[in-house]
């Protein structure tokens, strides 16, 4: 049986969080094709999220890596334009 630290949702959360990067000051017709053409580069895209409330777009989002060196390098394009 595993102790309740191994199965804590809490240190899978961080583990994944390794693999998250932010991104701000997006074009508001940004779409998901154009993210995963801009960082395709740097490793699989597993998963996007907007940043909207009631429908509207904040020009920002997480972009979710497979892996924690794909992100790392993600972030290593910052400054760049996405779109």
């Amino acid at each position: 049986r595993k102790r309740p630290s191994e199965t804590s949702t809490d240190s899978w959360g961080a583990e994944r969080a390794k693999t998250r990067v932010f991104i701000q000051n997006l074009d508001y017709h940004v779409t998901e094709d154009d993210v995963r053409t801009f960082f395709k580069d740097c490793g699989n895209v597993r998963n996007i999220r907007w940043s909207e409330k009631n429908g509207e777009f904040f020009c920002k989002g997480v972009v979710e890596f497979e892996s924690h060196d794909a992100a790392l390098k993600a972030v290593g394009k910052s400054g760049e334009m996405l779109r």
